[in-house]
């Protein structure tokens, strides 16, 4: 044997030498799971082998790998089909259309967390907490919430149909023409010449006003250029609305929060198996200091929480309202090697500077971010539906430029309350007046967060029982009426007709009573 051979079976040599040490590696890493395996792969054998019709084996692996990831109970976990990941990733690049809104599953049913403003949505009237019954005739029940995007969006200019449940128990159909989704984030309360928002509230004192609507990915920079403005302008103090805002990226949380913080964390993300993230605020990207209220409710969740919750632990602002959605969680899609599809995975959880949890889960009894203590001020969905529902109106531009909600002179907390009917924004406005003309903040509402949190889901929860019930007495009502109707129908057509025995032939009993032949079943 020359030389050249020696080497080439010492090489080959090795190489199986370094194959076989892994092979235990590699059969311990994946006998992990081989009961599971097994059991999935006995199933499916019986099921092919035994079932009365035929079945298709992708179609039963799909089923499989999408009830795993059900029994996590977490709604944000879901597994992709091929067809699902491309409208995915198409929907990611901003390609197609929809009707702007964030939804999520609640008790197995859609639920709108928040239409965005100025949204076909939102014009349309679907309002926070509206349940998605139908989507162009198809039952919600059971359908996954990417299912339901998938069925929301499409071409832009084309209609949908939702079967929306209000919370105050009304049903009705909405026609919603998709748009692309475009929509200017920074907002106030109205507009001045030329279109353009007008975001000092108060000249006198310098109280500015910014609403936030999403995060998207020019809204620092739109944020900034709106505090500029209003520094300019000798502003003294800002009340950021962060309600109804639904999130986004995260980038742009840490570059708003940034802009109110020099230093300290933003926010952490923590899992079982991700490596612990810390973020930090850039003191190049500070704005200058000024006195800060943030206003939040139960459906300001995601970027929205990170802000604020870094604000609130940093000491920064003060936060008024009611206690946030609680989405805190991380998702990564995950392309699989033996499917084309993919899942999308919770890999983490985000945490606030303080150590909360953002996240909250079915048995949590605190997430999301509290209001400070005396800050606590409430509103329930009727009054935030009379709300949107002006703030919709007013929206209307005057021919000039001018908006139709704007006031004759300065808005004043009691103008606020009667014409905008937004009792929240009024509290705000009254805390920081108190700061400007007093030097301290005043307290305008409760302190217990949880308790308060707990009392504003139990009224919630009675006012839904009344709902059903009044539903159910109205059916009950129907039913009565259906049956007194044909008992005299039933009268009149059997009149004249020979009285029946009850107990019926005594053959009858007999042929029940009958042992009947069952095919048995092997084990």
């Amino acid at each position: 044997m020359n030389r050249r051979n020696q080497i080439a079976l010492i090489a080959l040599a090795i190489v199986a030498c370094v194959f076989i040490l892994q092979i235990p590696n590699t059969l311990a890493r994946r006998g992990m799971g081989y009961d599971a395996i097994d059991l999935l792969v006995n199933v499916h054998a019986e099921i092919s082998q035994r079932y009365v019709e035929p079945s298709k084996s992708n179609e039963l692996a799909e089923a499989a790998v999408r009830g795993m990831l059900e029994s996590l109970n977490d709604p944000y976990t879901i597994y992709l089909s091929a067809e699902q990941l491309d409208r995915f990733d198409k929907n990611t690049l901003g390609t197609f259309s929809g009707i702007g809104a964030e939804i999520d599953r609640k008790d197995g049913q859609l639920r709108i967390v928040s239409p965005l403003e100025d949204s076909p949505a939102f014009e349309a009237g679907v309002q926070p907490g509206d349940l998605i019954l139908e989507v162009d005739g198809k039952s919600t029940d059971d359908m996954e919430i990417f299912e339901a995007i998938e069925h929301i969006t499409g071409e832009e200019g084309t209609d949908v149909v939702l079967l929306i449940r209000h919370p105050d128990g009304e049903e009705l159909p909405i026609t919603i023409t998709r748009q692309r989704i475009n929509i200017q984030t920074v907002k106030a309360l109205w507009r001045g010449g030329n279109h353009h928002w007008e975001h000092m509230l108060d000249s006198e004192r310098g109280i500015g006003y910014v609403r936030l609507t999403q995060f998207s990915n020019t809204s620092d920079e739109d944020l900034r250029a709106a505090i500029e403005g209003l520094v300019a302008q000798d502003m003294q103090g800002l009340i950021l609305d962060l309600r109804f805002n639904p999130g986004g990226l995260l980038d742009q949380a840490e570059n708003i929060s940034s802009m109110f913080l020099d230093d300290g964390v933003i926010v952490s993300t923590k899992g079982h198996r991700s490596k612990e993230e810390t973020r930090r605020a850039k003191a190049s990207d500070t704005l200058p200091r000024f006195p800060v209220i943030v206003m939040v409710n139960e459906y300001s969740a995601s970027a929205s929480e990170i802000v604020s919750g870094a604000l609130k632990d940093n000491g920064r602002a003060v936060i008024l309202g009611t206690r946030t959605y609680g989405k805190g969680s991380v998702q990564q899609v995950v392309k699989l090697d033996s499917s084309p599809g993919a899942i999308k995975l919770t890999t983490a959880h985000y945490y606030l500077p303080s150590g909360r949890n953002i996240h909250r889960k079915e048995d949590s009894e605190v997430w999301g971010v509290d209001p400070t203590d005396g800050y606590y001020v409430p509103m329930n969905d009727e009054q935030y539906r009379e709300m949107n529902l002006i703030r919709r109106e007013k929206g209307i531009v005057r021919s000039d430029g001018s908006d139709a909600g704007s006031p004759d002179g300065t808005a004043t907390p009691d103008w606020i309350e009667d014409e905008l009917k937004d009792t929240q924004l009024a509290a705000a406005y009254r805390s920081m007046i108190a700061r400007m003309d007093d030097g301290a903040f005043e307290p305008v509402g409760g302190s217990d967060a949880t308790l308060l949190t707990r009392m504003l889901e139990i009224e919630k929860l009675q006012s839904q029982r009344e709902q059903y019930l009044e539903a159910v007495a109205k059916i009950e009502d129907e039913i009565a009426k259906l049956e007194s109707h044909q008992d005299v129908e039933t009268d009149e057509a059997t009149a004249g007709l020979p009285e029946l025995d009850p107990e019926g032939p005594e053959t009858h009993s007999e042929s029940l009573n009958a042992p009947v032949e069952v095919e048995s079943v092997e084990p």
